[in-house]
């Protein structure tokens, strides 16, 4: 490897919107979820097949997602809060990869967008900070603990 960033063309039949997120799992493959494409805000998750080139439909989230958060995290990839029809959603799910299944988990104290994420032994996931519909930054940090499916 060249150190050097290559480009690979997808093809796809539409854009990929407006405020979708994509995230890279431990086993290089690459997921898209969400998004806007006005004046609707999207549930999609798609996988990127690499030897074609192309974006594979999977399930839908439960709710439609802006401007949200992922993380990947003991097996599964966690789509946290959002920014839908101008308010920010303390709403979270969660994807499990092998079942093809999207699951509501504990919501957010605070509903937020942007928000930073990371995790802490497989067993935790913090929420650092985001914004609110006012698109004032949040200093408050969550917690959620896997074991006990919550946010302190």
């Amino acid at each position: 490897m060249s150190g050097e960033l290559e480009t690979t063309l997808i093809d796809t039949n539409f854009n990929i919107p407006l405020f979708s997120r994509s995230i890279a799992i431990e086993n290089g493959d690459i997921y898209l979820t969400g998004g806007l494409v006005k004046p609707y805000y999207l549930k999609t998750t798609f996988f990127l097949d690499e030897a074609s080139s192309t974006l594979v439909k999977k399930a839908d989230m439960n709710l439609p997602r802006a401007d949200h958060s992922l993380i990947y995290l003991a097996g599964y990839i966690y789509a946290i809060g959002s920014y839908v029809h101008n308010k920010c959603n303390n709403t979270c799910e969660r994807y499990d990869i092998y079942k093809n299944k999207w699951t509501p988990i504990a919501s957010l104290n605070t509903g937020r967008a942007g928000v930073g994420l990371c995790s802490v032994d497989n067993s935790y996931l913090y929420a650092f900070g985001g914004r609110n519909e006012q698109r004032v930054i949040l200093s408050a940090i969550e917690c959620y603990n896997i074991a006990t499916v919550s946010y302190t």
